[in-house]
């Protein structure tokens, strides 16, 4: 799903919206996102559309459309659930991942390779290494 199947976009006091052209709706709670649940009224209602979904700049926080109304988990979305402190925007450049790619990939939308699976895990745990190691 594109932008340009998008009708419109709008916020509550808990949830984010989507209606499609077609009259389909769907929403995410924000508890669902550490960063959402953690932003104010005014940052939560700060966000641009681009072509793959919906960016906070304020927060660096990404949904895709597609993440609305297609609902498939994948490793990638398990480890992100596991580890909700990873910042996945931040993750995605770190290892030069496009950043809607990535949030495609947590939404299940997109299928990482065993071996895109495997690099993301190792950078996690490289960035655990450098926690760990830091003074």
């Amino acid at each position: 799903m594109n932008l340009n199947a998008i009708k419109k976009v709008w916020v509550d006091e808990n949830s984010i919206h989507i209606e499609t052209k077609n009259g389909k709706v769907a929403k995410e709670m924000f508890r669902n996102y550490r960063r959402l649940r953690d932003a104010t009224e005014a940052q939560r209602k700060n966000f641009k559309l681009n072509s793959l979904g919906i960016h906070w700049p304020d927060i660096d926080e990404d949904l895709s459309f597609d993440g609305f109304f297609n609902k498939k988990e994948s490793e990638v979305a398990d480890i992100i659930k596991q580890h909700s402190v990873i910042n996945v925007s931040a993750l995605a450049r770190r290892m030069g991942i496009p950043q809607p790619l990535f949030a495609a990939y947590v939404a299940g939308i997109k299928r990482p390779s065993l071996t895109r699976i495997l690099k993301i895990k190792a950078e996690i745990r490289k960035i655990g290494r450098e926690l760990a190691e830091s003074k």
